[in-house]
């Protein structure tokens, strides 16, 4: 819909290049956050129009995206190929992600599973990963000590200058489920680690755990493959591709110079 008449609530200015992005934040509706070609990150006040810089990036600032459970938690992506992970408390740079061999363009997380990200770049991979290390603390104390109150609101979670309080939806269906008496340690275990991020292999160990201890399924459904056999299979795919690749580019080469004689 176009309101030619419309005009502007507020403007905010600090920007000393142009805007890419904005992205508003999940839980405090009068916070968002924007990228530019100043290679910075600028979290916005809308009710006074204050702002804090995140600066690290040494290009464009692009992509960024709030996490859903942790409310100070941002990350950005930069022509400069890195991913950074922020604390806008103290607009602190607690991580930074270096695998993209250029401009990161996409940024998001998982709706069940919020500290789980997917990022696009120009160097044409999408890439999968988790924030294991900055929440290592946070899911070792679920673990090893059943402290739910690392689940609380989101005033706790601005707070709390030590420990990493959860605030989100997700979350907070996952300690009703985990202090459901019907809930068994093995389920407990599982959700907790699940919710964190998952890694390589991670649901065929649940499947083998759930066998040694429940007795659930049988040993025909664990199959079971070494690290090379599996690195040798996607090779093989990969290689595969990449001559299918080939093939295509020469076949379009044949076209071209067809094309060009007629």
């Amino acid at each position: 819909m176009v309101t030619p008449n419309a005009k502007p609530m507020s403007i905010l200015r600090g920007h000393q290049g142009k805007v890419f992005n904005i992205a508003y934040h999940p839980i405090f509706h009068n916070v968002l956050a924007s990228s530019g070609d100043d290679h910075t990150i600028r979290i916005w006040d809308t009710k006074d129009g204050s702002c804090q810089v995140l600066e690290g990036h040494t290009q464009n600032a692009r992509a960024i995206v709030w996490n859903t459970e942790v409310p100070w938690l941002i990350l950005s992506g930069s022509w400069d190929s890195t991913i950074k992970v922020w604390d806008t408390r103290t607009r602190a740079c607690l991580e930074t992600i270096n695998d993209h061999h250029g401009d990161v363009y996409g940024l998001n997380s998982h709706p069940e599973r919020p500290f789980f990200y997917v990022s696009t770049s120009r160097d044409t991979t999408l890439r999968t990963w988790s924030l294991t290390d900055v929440l290592m603390g946070t899911q070792l104390r679920l673990l090893l000590t059943d402290n739910w109150r690392v689940i609380s609101d989101s005033n706790s979670a601005m707070a709390s200058q030590r420990d990493i309080i959860l605030c989100g939806a997700v979350s907070k269906r996952l300690a009703e489920t985990l202090m459901d008496s019907k809930t068994s340690k093995f389920d407990v275990y599982k959700q907790i680690c699940q919710f964190f991020g998952t890694q390589e292999g991670e649901s065929e160990f649940w499947d083998i755990l759930d066998y040694i201890v429940n007795g659930k399924g049988s040993e025909n459904d664990l199959a079971l493959q070494h690290y090379s056999e599996l690195t040798e299979v996607y090779r093989s795919k990969a290689q595969a591709l990449e001559s299918r690749s080939s093939n295509l580019q020469m076949r379009k080469e044949e076209r071209m110079q067809l094309a060009a004689q007629t």
